[in-house]
C-alpha cells in the first residue's frame, strides 16, 4: 500500500469520526440541557447528590456522551494535523496535548458513571456529619473543571486555526471555525472556575453550537478529500 492510499484511509476514518463526533457533542448538549438544574456543571454535592440518588439516568446520560466524546476525540487529532499539511512544532505540541486531554475526559467520564451511583446512596443514607465528609469528597473525576477535556482541546483548535491562517491549509471558513471552536472550548473551563453557573447553560449551548459546525464541517472536508485522492 502506497503513502497516497494511507493518507485516503486516515482521511477517511477521521473524516468518519469527526462527524460521529460533532453527533456526539450536539447529543451531549441536548442532554445537558434537559438535565435537572440540580445535576448541571458546578452545583454543590449537597445538591446535586441526592437529586442524582433519586434519578440518576440524565446525568449517568450525559457522562456516557462525555465518554464517547473523548474516545471518539482521539481518532480526529492525526487526521486534523495530517490535514494542514504542515510540520509545526506547536501543532505537534498541542496535538499531544489534545490526546491527553480526550483520554482524560474518557476516562473521568467513565468514573463518574461507575462510582456516583454508590456515592450518592451513601450520601443520602448518612447523617449530617457523614453527609458533611461526602459533600466535600464526592468528586470521583479526574477533570473536575474540565480543564482537559475542554481547555486541552481548545488550546489545540486555537493553534489549528492559527497555523491554518498561516499556512492555508484550510480556507478560511475552515481557519475561523477551528478558531471559534478552540475559544468554546476554553470557554467552558473559565466559566466554572469562575463560578458563573448563570452563565454556564448559555455558555455551554453556544459552545455547543459552534463546536458541532465545526467537527461536521472538518469531518466532510477530510471523507470529501479521501473521496477525490487518486486509486493507488
Amino acid at each position: 500500500m502506497n503513502e497516497s492510499n494511507v493518507a485516503s484511509r486516515i482521511d477517511r476514518f477521521g473524516g468518519g469520526a469527526a462527524m460521529v463526533l460533532a453527533a456526539l457533542m450536539a447529543l451531549a448538549a441536548i442532554a445537558y440541557m434537559l438535565l435537572p438544574a440540580e445535576q448541571r456543571l458546578g452545583v454543590a454535592g449537597r445538591q446535586l447528590l441526592p437529586s442524582f440518588a433519586a434519578n440518576p439516568m440524565p446525568l449517568q446520560l450525559e457522562m456516557g456522551l462525555l465518554t464517547l466524546v473523548g474516545v471518539v476525540g482521539l481518532a480526529v487529532v492525526r487526521p486534523i494535523r495530517q490535514l494542514l499539511g504542515r510540520d509545526d512544532r506547536w501543532l505537534r505540541w498541542t496535538s499531544m496535548l489534545a490526546i491527553v486531554g480526550y483520554a482524560i475526559g474518557a476516562v473521568g467520564n467513565s468514573l463518574v458513571m461507575g462510582k456516583l451511583p454508590g456515592i450518592a446512596n451513601a450520601f443520602v443514607a448518612a447523617d449530617e456529619a457523614g453527609k458533611g465528609v461526602i459533600a466535600v469528597f464526592w468528586r470521583t473525576t479526574l477533570d473536575p473543571w474540565g480543564l482537559w477535556q475542554f481547555g486541552a482541546v481548545g488550546v489545540w483548535l486555537l493553534v489549528v486555526g492559527i497555523v491554518a491562517f498561516r499556512s492555508r491549509g484550510l480556507s478560511a471558513l475552515g481557519a475561523y471555525l477551528a478558531v471559534a471552536a478552540g475559544v468554546a472550548h476554553v470557554a467552558i473551563p473559565v466559566v466554572l472556575l469562575l463560578s458563573a453557573q448563570s452563565a454556564l447553560a448559555i455558555v455551554a449551548l453556544v459552545a455547543a453550537l459552534v463546536i458541532v459546525a465545526w467537527f461536521a464541517w472538518v469531518g466532510l472536508l477530510l471523507w470529501r478529500r479521501a473521496g477525490s485522492a487518486p486509486a493507488g
